[in-house]
């Protein structure tokens, strides 16, 4: 896990990178609290009107992305049934994670969570904690999030471009985690 300095001096490279791609976001600031939760606050009054922050299209990985990246077209070829977008996503972001360095996003990657577990996201409790929960429809919709990605995990594990990248169904949790909480 990335100290303090170590997300700071991502957080730099990132604001780096988007500005030398056209992003602009002169009120707005990247954050960390606890351990992996980050966000964007606005650093001082917005006027009505006034633009907080604009990230270029290329800076952005879009469903569009997923479908037409290496896997998502091979998943598009190689399966039946529905595939949801945020599949299409995970996989697009799983293919820029394992590009390391070279890929285009690696700045924005630096700075995600590496671990969701420690986010406090129901997915993650224990059984005393999940017990707190066990009248309401959090722990129900918490439970049916996970099962989504198991399945649609099942439909995409097997096809040649999934297999090829040794990709794991702890990391594809990842991939749709980071989709869910962006």
């Amino acid at each position: 896990m990335a100290t303090s300095g170590d997300f700071s001096t991502s957080v730099e490279k990132l604001k780096k990178w988007l500005q030398a791609n056209g992003a602009r976001f002169p009120k707005v600031s990247i954050n960390r609290y606890a351990t992996e939760g980050r966000d964007l606050r606005t650093t001082g009054q917005l006027e009505k009107g006034e633009e907080a922050i604009f990230i270029p299209r290329k800076c952005i990985i879009a469903i569009s992305d997923g479908k037409r990246c290496k896997a998502g077209k091979a998943i598009r070829k190689e399966t039946t049934g529905w595939i949801s977008n945020h599949t299409f996503l995970a996989i697009r972001i799983l293919t820029e994670k394992f590009l390391g360095e070279k890929s285009f996003f690696y700045p924005w990657l630096q700075v995600l969570p590496t671990d969701y577990s420690v986010q406090g996201m129901p997915q993650y409790w224990n059984k005393e904690q999940r017990e707190e929960l066990e009248h309401t429809k959090t722990l129900g919709k918490s439970d049916g999030v996970l099962e989504n990605i198991k399945e649609m995990w099942e439909k995409v594990k097997n096809v040649s471009v999934v297999k090829e990248a040794k990709w794991t169904l702890e990391e594809f949790k990842w991939a749709r985690f980071t989709v869910l909480t962006r």
